[in-house]
């Protein structure tokens, strides 16, 4: 079946090229120089090159996901809420969707084996533009958070070494095409990915995600002091999940559609009154863990820090 690789290579090989599709082509006689060059940015250009827009940063609308595994049900809602939704299923699943982050521009991998950069690539023509790599370099990039087009939340943990953090953010920066990105770091307390008993975390997925441009839910227990500062001092208002919701059904992994509308899981019942209460609307769908199950692909650009 052909993928839309396949159809973009074929739009390119049959298409009509002319002088014009050059790029700094100065016309007929004209001295030609590589010069331009140096003032090219990728962002600029990457559209016309794999044929399609890239990058889910920050809180705009959602548009475009991948779901792995069986969801029909989560599948139809994103649908109905306008997104198109492709589905990895059977072999080609993996777990979750940690291990890659779709930012502008391109995807980056959380290691060379990495199923769903190959998957993205083959399929969607989205290029991997950064392979966390090298002695100590962890980065589970895809289990990473943006509260703001110009705020974006990594870890440090298990799942998160500074080696490969600091890989990860360079990348993002680079892409990110705002003039000052803000990253807060959760210090994350405990060695295993999800601790029941205390609900400690590795994966900041399960400890914080954003509601509205000023509202986030948040398992302040799992979350150093610094970043609760920062939120307090950034006018952000903190809905906190039931206990009980928060170990035994991840409610904090959840799925922003846009601003003020998100889906999550229909087994969290005080924590979605909670939520509603802070007036967000709410979706319910059954089962657990969506934003692990969830490859973000495309968001409109959305609200900066401060937006209000």
């Amino acid at each position: 079946m052909p993928t839309f690789f396949d159809d973009y290579q074929s739009q390119l090989h049959d298409r009509r090229w002319t002088w014009d599709d050059i790029p700094f082509y100065e016309g007929k006689g004209s001295r030609q120089s590589i010069a331009p060059l140096h003032h090219l940015d990728y962002l600029d250009v990457y559209e016309r090159v794999y044929g399609r827009r890239i990058g889910a940063n920050g809180i705009g609308r959602l548009r475009e996901v991948a779901v792995l595994g069986n969801q029909d049900e989560y599948g139809a809602v994103l649908e109905a809420e306008g997104v198109t939704v492709h589905r990895i299923e059977g072999d080609q699943a993996p777990d979750t969707a940690h291990g890659l982050l779709v930012a502008d521009g391109g995807a980056i991998a959380a290691d060379r084996t990495e199923v769903l950069a190959h998957w993205a690539f083959w399929n969607l023509n989205i290029p991997t533009l950064l392979t966390i790599s090298g002695r100590g370099a962890v980065a589970e990039a895809g289990a990473t958070v943006w509260l703001a087009q110009d705020v974006y939340v990594v870890g440090l943990s298990a799942a998160y070494t500074r080696a490969g953090v600091d890989q990860l953010l360079a990348m993002v920066e680079l892409t990110s095409g705002v003039d000052e990105l803000e990253v807060l770091t959760i210090h994350c307390q405990g060695r295993v990915p999800f601790d029941r008993t205390t609900g400690a975390s590795a994966y900041i997925t399960n400890l914080i995600a954003p509601l509205d441009v000023d509202k986030v839910l948040a398992y302040k227990a799992g979350i150093d002091t610094a970043t609760l500062l920062w939120l307090e001092r950034n006018g952000y208002d903190v809905v906190e999940p039931a206990f009980a919701e928060h170990v035994g059904s991840a409610v904090v992994n959840l799925v922003l559609i846009e601003p003020g509308r998100v889906v999550m899981t229909a087994e969290a019942p005080e924590t979605l009154a909670r939520v509603r209460a802070a007036g967000i609307e709410v979706i319910e769908v059954p089962g657990t863990g969506l934003r692990a199950a969830t490859l973000e692909i495309l968001r409109d650009p959305g609200p900066r820090r401060g937006d209000r």
